[in-house]
């Protein structure tokens, strides 16, 4: 009996591009991820999106980007944070900075498209601080943050992989220099 495999056809409809009001809807943890650089620690920032024309279903578009969770000052995270802020860092904001509390946080958002192998996609390719005069952007009751899904398995962290990669290899006074990550 053949087995056919076939490309999947979608009807997912992408933000159209446009400088558009928004709103922070989560930010999801994807823990330590392989990139050409090494393991990376990532998240992912996703924004609702108030663009015209309206969906046929009536909610908002949503777009999305992956960053590295770092806050050097030569980070994609942190550039795009002092943009969407209007100001810089404090030092005392860069000893640690909660990106949870950017979930609610209002925005204008430049969205791109590009058609990539699956088709049409949309990104956030500027986040800047509100306009005083758009609309705020609602996130909607029924939406269920990445975290709080059912399918949800929290990330490893680096720390507890390493202790799991570690564990019962090493005994006291057989770890040299080149075995510490820093």
């Amino acid at each position: 009996m053949p087995i056919i495999a076939k490309k999947e056809r979608s009807d997912f409809v992408p933000s159209p591009p446009g400088l558009w009001a928004g709103v922070c809807c989560d930010v999801v943890d994807l823990g330590m991820v392989e990139t050409q650089w090494g393991k990376k620690h990532r998240v992912q920032l996703r924004w609702l999106v108030d663009a015209q024309p309206p969906r046929s279903d009536g909610k908002p578009y949503m777009v999305s980007k992956k960053y590295t969770l770092s806050l050097h000052e030569k980070a994609n995270l942190r550039i795009m944070l002092e943009v969407w802020r209007n100001k810089k860092f404090t030092a005392d904001e860069l000893d640690g900075f909660d990106l949870e509390k950017l979930v609610g946080a209002p925005c204008q958002i430049q969205v791109a498209q590009e058609h990539g192998d699956e088709g049409p996609f949309s990104f956030p390719q500027v986040v800047l601080k509100a306009n005083e005069l758009s609309r705020p952007v609602q996130i909607p009751s029924d939406y269920v943050r990445a975290c709080n899904r059912p399918d949800y398995k929290a990330p490893i962290q680096e720390s507890e992989s390493q202790e799991a990669e570690y564990a019962g290899d090493f005994s006291a006074g057989q770890i040299d220099d080149s075995d510490i990550p820093f």
